[in-house]
């Protein structure tokens, strides 16, 4: 049969925009149906700086759209998959501030473009004016995906604890992975190509080696990390062997890598998670150490957490029987855990609000004075020369002290929006709603008054006292306004100090 005529040209490649190619499809296509001679003959000429694979396959046009459909209903699944890994792990970035997922984030961020550019489906929806970057886009993402991988591994497994060099090492194969990902945007493909499948073997390789490693060391989340590494170098030796030509797979070594990579992501994401309980154990040991002093608020919550825990496991068998039973116990649990809330505001040792109740109050009465437009007053109290009954009279006759001065700051307090507190140490401050600044100075000067003339009385006799205070009033007209008018009153507590002690400095006194 002689063929002595040329039905139609096509050109095709990464070479060519997106828009170029007769088909919108993200692998090339052709019509044959269109060429009405029969037999014909399609001659095929590839010119490629990478790797050289033509795989080819004839449909019919009705099994080619079934497959295209079936096709992107799968990888869309599969891009959703990645996309959710990804967002839900920058998710708990922002709420935990924890960088070792937002470093696992852009991982997945980056792998999912490198799954793009396999398919395809980044020339069609991303890039496809840019058929430079197409070229390209294959290492350069490939080598973020590594880089982001291994500077998640620095951070999770915490090497620089157990052996700095393995740190310092890792992160030298991240600069050259790096660097590698800068040189293939301007060498030659082909030897971008193998350099990244030679220092991704060395990558993976030495990760797996220090994950046995800190396995031995009874490092428990190492064995499940070395898991999904191994995975990875499954999937980085299937590669190197495709890329020879010694195998060939009989999906393609695209698909045999995407379902690699996406067991690794799925392992990894579980080995965060693990760490990341792992850490909140860790934190939870230590604020149980720090909280001892708060031992039976403790105590009262955990038995609430059982009570509460008991009446879920009875709903699930008796429903229906033990309704009222429910309802009493949740309005029990309603009313210890308002009774734990205002435990948690007391101070222990005076008796008073602590610091924790002043900072939401004052917040509170912040809004109300901008909101109503009224004046708000705040006055930081000190205890003069605290420091020296301490250390001459010990510190039991320090705690009497500061009984005596909260309990004579108290009975001045008539309104039940004035709030007296311990801010801290020998320090107390008054909250003053809806009070001018001559009303406040009264109020505190006679305070002061009284605890200098009402000594305490303990078993080494009476200990007589006096108090500096500093007040400052204002209407709160700017968002943390109320933060302002604190700090004045600090400011004024430090000028009566300066100026004497035993005496009540006002913030419109610091400005004149």
């Amino acid at each position: 049969i002689t063929y002595d005529k040329e039905l139609a040209k096509v050109s095709v490649g990464d070479t060519y925009a997106f828009s170029d190619r007769p088909y919108q499809y993200e692998s090339f296509v052709f019509d044959f149906s269109k060429y009405s001679v029969s037999p014909s003959v399609a001659l095929i000429r590839v010119q490629t700086t990478g790797n050289f694979k033509v795989p080819m396959r004839i449909w019919q046009t009705d099994d080619f759209l079934q497959f295209a459909a079936s096709q992107r209903l799968a990888v869309g699944c599969f891009f959703g998959f990645l996309v959710a890994m990804a967002l839900s792990n920058l998710f708990l970035f922002i709420t935990t501030k924890q960088s070792s997922f937002v470093l696992y984030s852009a991982h997945v961020i980056c792998f999912t473009l490198l799954c793009a550019t396999l398919f395809g489906y980044g020339y069609v929806y991303l890039w496809p004016k840019y058929p430079w970057f197409q070229q390209h886009a294959i290492v350069v993402f490939a080598s973020l995906t590594l880089l982001f991988a291994m500077l998640f591994t620095n951070k999770l497994l915490d090497l620089s604890k157990y052996e700095p060099k393995l740190g310092i090492i890792l992160k030298g194969i991240g600069i050259a992975v790096l660097v590698n990902a800068a040189l293939s945007l301007i060498l030659p493909l082909y030897y971008q190509y193998y350099v990244f499948l030679a220092v991704l073997f060395i990558a993976v390789v030495f990760i797996s080696a220090i994950c046995v490693w800190l396995t031995l060391k009874k490092i428990t989340i190492a064995s499940y990390y070395n898991l999904a590494w191994s995975m990875m170098l499954i999937c980085s030796v299937a590669v190197i062997i495709d890329s020879f030509g010694w195998f060939s797979f009989p999906d393609g070594i695209t698909r045999t890598l995407l379902y690699g990579v996406a067991a690794e992501t799925s392992l990894l994401a579980f080995v965060l998670a693990l760490s990341y309980r792992n850490q909140g154990d860790s934190l939870a040991d230590s604020q149980a150490l720090a909280l001892a002093a708060e031992k039976e608020s403790a105590e009262a919550k955990d038995k609430l957490l059982v009570l509460e825990q008991q009446a879920k496991d009875e709903l699930e068998y008796k429903v229906q029987e033990r309704t009222l039973e429910l309802e009493i116990t949740l309005r029990e649990l309603s009313e210890a855990n308002t009774e734990l809330e205002r435990l948690n505001t007391i101070d222990p040792l005076t008796g008073i609000r602590n610091r924790r109740h002043f900072d939401k109050r004052l917040i509170a009465e912040g809004r109300r004075s901008r909101r109503e437009q009224t004046c708000l007053c705040l006055v930081m109290l000190d205890i003069d020369y605290f420091k020296k009954i301490n250390d001459s009279k010990g510190h039991d006759i320090g705690d009497l002290c500061l009984q005596h001065v909260a309990k004579l700051a108290k009975s001045f307090i008539k309104r039940p929006s004035d709030d007296l507190c311990r801010y801290g140490g020998e320090e107390f401050s008054l909250i003053l709603p809806n009070t001018t600044e001559p009303g406040a100075i009264k109020f505190v000067d006679d305070i002061r008054q009284a605890i200098e003339d009402n000594p305490c009385k303990t078993n080494q006799g009476e200990v007589k006292m006096t108090i500096s205070a500093g007040l400052a009033t204002g209407i709160v007209n700017t968002e943390q306004g109320e933060k302002q008018i604190l700090k004045n009153a600090d400011k004024a507590l430090y000028q009566a100090k300066q100026n004497g002690r035993n005496q009540v400095c006002t913030a419109s006194n610091l400005a004149d």
